[in-house]
């Protein structure tokens, strides 16, 4: 499954330039997977714990949101990170098993962001949410990207 990171952020940096977004301007802080119900995510769960640390897992929007801290740091490119997220779906939702979304660090704020871009169709609900805020833009039916107000890692150092 670890293997297959490469193929999906190969794929998402290429959706992301095709709207004319730039992601080595970006941090990537780490990326996620999508379970497609609540046996498959308790199976990736016991996968990724071979490779890392679960140091957290919150409910979000009424689904757990697993949190991992890596063995060792994926390199993807001139990126580096250490950190992998795992996504159970909403009640009914209908998603494949596979990596869904990358969310990057930026020292732009959220409306910074949006000016850079502000042709596409920018998802702001989750702006001013106040655990996890974040924007983010769809790029294909299954891929999203992110950009979250502060690193996953913030969440590791306050619960180590």
């Amino acid at each position: 499954m670890f293997n297959r990171y490469t193929n999906f952020l190969d794929k998402l940096y290429q959706l992301a330039l095709e709207k004319g977004i730039d992601l080595n301007n970006f941090q990537l802080d780490h990326i996620a997977y999508h379970a497609s119900d609540s046996d498959n995510y308790e199976s990736i769960k016991a996968e990724f714990e071979k490779h890392g640390e679960l140091f957290r897992e919150a409910t979000v929007e009424g689904r757990r949101v697993g949190m991992f801290k890596l063995n060792s740091e994926i390199e993807y490119g001139q990126q580096k990170f250490s950190f992998i997220e795992l996504v159970e779906p909403l009640e009914g939702q209908v998603h494949p098993s596979d990596f869904e979304h990358a969310e990057f660090i930026s020292e732009l704020s959220f409306q910074e962001i949006i000016d850079l871009h502000p042709e596409l169709d920018w998802y702001t609900k989750n702006i001013d949410r106040a655990e996890f805020p974040m924007l983010k833009i769809r790029l294909s039916e299954f891929i999203q990207l992110k950009f979250p107000k502060d690193s996953i890692g913030i969440n590791y150092i306050s619960n180590s």
